[in-house]
């Protein structure tokens, strides 16, 4: 029979896991303590009905002090794992939360009133962690199986119940990223009310509903409900402002509310409202950038890209040119400060150079015009020599594009000299050209090579 020495010797086990290297080896080891526990626990139980049942009531201390100590031995054993969890990534990171949910489910078999909100909470994580690695079905699973355990928790404690609406909101994430719209919109519509409803008593919670009625508005503008998303995005952003008065630690909040306000804005055809929300957007970014980290700099950028879409749309062409090339030195710093991982630097700044030639040339800023395409040619070159596709095509339409501006400002020569460029990078790389261009595309280089090689009497295919 189990006996307390057992248990001295599990225990024991447990606190090596804390010092152990290797992941694989704490979550294997783990696996089998946890087994090891579980059958202690049931031997226990197992003796106090046999005592019950002789009627020895009083020799019961000895296997209940049993019972509580293995059950104690079985959330040290999730805490650990969860605490090492906290170390790793990736699958290592997985496998430890794995093994917690299940310590913790066995410790909810077995002490349901003390132990729901361990196993809820081990769930939260898990399916982070599932999700972070593109496991999304499981995440979904491990997310909803949490909402499930936090509401049952919130009925029986109100106390509980910002606990309960954080869960519903991460659930609604998971639930909008898997295309499952509906389901997330009533999530996130619970979560609201009830952040609403506690925020009188707990102005602290004020972040969480202006970051639930944001998420909602991006649901509604998914699903379509465009008015509705662009109310809730008004009211996110007013939220927001109120706290970053406030703190000014929330401006980059009240930037994110902005700019998915314009992005609501401009799907429910409020040119005028998108182009005022991104511009604030972009100024408050514009004062957290100028000694802050490198995704402050890409969000800056992306909401820059954003601003010079919507000056576009009203026909502001020198604004929107402004606000793209201010984009594309946002990159060229990022790309300088060595974070490309963070944005594709390299490649957004190319893209920006494209726009910017694009609006330099409808604005007929010629010199631009042309430093513009030859930039965005050369940072397409480099990129294709990693990366053939699909830089290739991108490369191609850039000479392309700089080839017909050439002709339109009256320079055959140079017009020549670019698209044969482009139509020997294609004969360079067929394979890749076969992959990436289109028949079309394929063949109006070719008739731009032709009509331009007719102009300036040369042969219409490069020799």
């Amino acid at each position: 029979m189990a006996d307390h020495a057992d248990l001295a010797i599990l225990t024991e086990r447990i606190g090596r896991l804390r010092l152990r290297d290797d992941p694989a080896l704490v979550t294997t080891e783990a696996a089998g303590l946890r087994q090891s526990l579980v059958d202690l626990l049931i031997a226990s139980e197992a003796r106090t009905n046999e005592l019950l049942a002789e009627g020895r009531a009083a020799e019961l201390a000895d296997t209940v002090q049993l019972t509580v100590a293995a059950n104690g031995a079985l959330a040290d054993l999730a805490t650990v794992l969860e605490r090492r969890a906290g170390e790793w990534d990736g699958d290592r990171r997985i496998d430890a939360l794995t093994e917690a949910v299940a310590a913790r489910r066995a410790l909810v078999e077995r002490a349901p009133d003390t132990s729901v909100a361990g196993l809820a909470a081990s769930l939260d994580d898990l399916a982070v962690a599932l999700g972070a690695a593109g496991r999304d079905d499981e995440s979904l699973a491990a997310a909803g199986e949490a909402v499930t355990r936090h509401r049952r928790l919130a009925e029986a404690d109100p106390d509980h119940r910002p606990v309960l609406a954080r869960a519903l909101r991460a659930l609604s994430l998971r639930l909008r990223a898997a295309g499952h719209l509906d389901d997330a919109l009533d999530e996130i519509t619970e979560a609201v009310e009830l952040f609403r409803g506690l925020t009188p008593a707990d102005p602290g919670l004020l972040g969480r509903l202006a970051a639930s009625v944001g998420n909602r508005s991006a649901t509604l503008r998914d699903l379509g409900r465009l008015d509705e998303a662009v109310t809730d995005g008004r009211t996110a952003v007013e939220l927001y402002r109120g706290l970053a008065d406030g703190d000014p630690t929330l401006r980059p909040h009240l930037a994110d509310a902005l700019h998915n306000l314009a992005l609501a804005c401009t799907d429910a055809g409020l040119a005028e409202a998108a182009l005022a929300a991104v511009d604030e957007s972009v100024a408050v970014r514009r004062t957290l950038a100028a000694d802050a980290s490198a995704t402050v700099h890409d969000e800056l950028a992306r909401s820059l890209r954003l601003l010079a879409a919507r000056h576009h749309d009203l026909g502001h062409t020198d604004d929107a040119l402004a606000a793209v090339s201010e984009a594309a030195d946002e990159y060229e710093w990022l790309g300088a400060a060595g974070e490309d991982d963070v944005s594709g630097a390299a490649a957004e700044r190319a893209y920006c150079l494209m726009t910017a030639a694009m609006l330099a040339a409808e604005a007929g800023r010629d010199e631009q015009a042309v430093a513009s395409f030859a930039g965005a040619i050369d940072a397409f070159r480099d990129l294709a020599r990693d990366q053939i596709d699909p830089y290739l095509r991108d490369a191609v339409t850039a000479l392309f594009g700089l080839s017909r501006h050439h002709l339109g400002a009256g320079r055959d020569e140079a017009a020549f000299e670019t698209i044969a460029d482009a139509v020997n990078l294609v004969a360079d790389n067929p394979e890749a050209a076969a992959r990436v261009l289109s028949d079309t595309m394929a063949a109006a280089i070719l008739a731009a090579h032709d009509e331009i090689a007719a102009a300036t009497g040369r042969p219409t295919r490069p020799g």
